[in-house]
C-alpha cells in the first residue's frame, strides 16, 4: 500500500472484470473499485464520503455567494452578473449569479425568463501525473 502507485499497478485488479461480448462492453465496477481502493489503502465508502463532503462545502459556498451577489445586485442595478471561481480539494467551483436568465423549452421552443439565477459548475481537476499517464497511454495505443 504505497503512495507511489500508478494506474499500471492497478491493471491486475481490473483484468478479470472487463469483457467485450458481441461488441458490447461490460465493466464490473463494484469489484474493480473494491480491489483497487484496497490496493490504494482506502475504501469505496471513504471515496464517496470525500465526494459528499466536497459537495457540502461547495454548496455552502454557493449559498453564501448567491445571497451576497443578490444583495449586491439589488443595490447596484447596473450589474447584470457576478462570477467567482475557487478550488475545493481537487475540484474547481465556478459560480455565476445573474440578474436574468433565459431558458428554452426544447419541445415547444418557448422561452422562460428567470430572475436571480445561480449557475454552478463543478470541474474535477486533472493532476499532472494523471495527465502524463493518460498521454503516455494514448501514445502507446496510437
Amino acid at each position: 500500500m504505497s503512495n507511489k502507485l500508478n494506474y499500471q499497478d492497478l491493471v491486475k485488479h481490473v483484468e478479470g472484470y472487463v469483457s467485450i461480448t458481441d461488441g458490447v462492453a461490460n465493466i464490473d465496477n463494484k469489484q474493480i473499485q473494491e480491489a483497487c481502493f484496497l490496493e490504494l489503502g482506502t475504501t469505496v465508502a471513504d471515496v464517496k464520503k470525500a465526494y459528499d463532503n466536497t459537495a457540502m462545502v461547495e454548496n455552502a459556498i454557493a449559498h453564501v455567494f448567491s445571497d451576497k451577489a443578490q444583495d449586491y445586485m439589488a443595490d447596484n442595478k447596473d450589474v447584470e452578473s457576478i462570477a467567482a471561481k475557487t478550488k475545493i480539494g481537487e475540484e474547481t467551483l465556478h459560480l455565476t449569479s445573474r440578474r436574468d436568465f433565459e431558458t428554452r423549452n426544447p419541445s415547444t421552443g418557448a422561452t422562460t425568463n428567470h430572475k436571480g439565477a445561480l449557475i454552478v459548475r463543478r470541474v474535477v481537476n486533472n493532476r499532472g501525473s494523471e495527465i502524463t499517464d493518460i498521454k503516455t497511454l494514448a501514445k502507446e495505443r496510437g
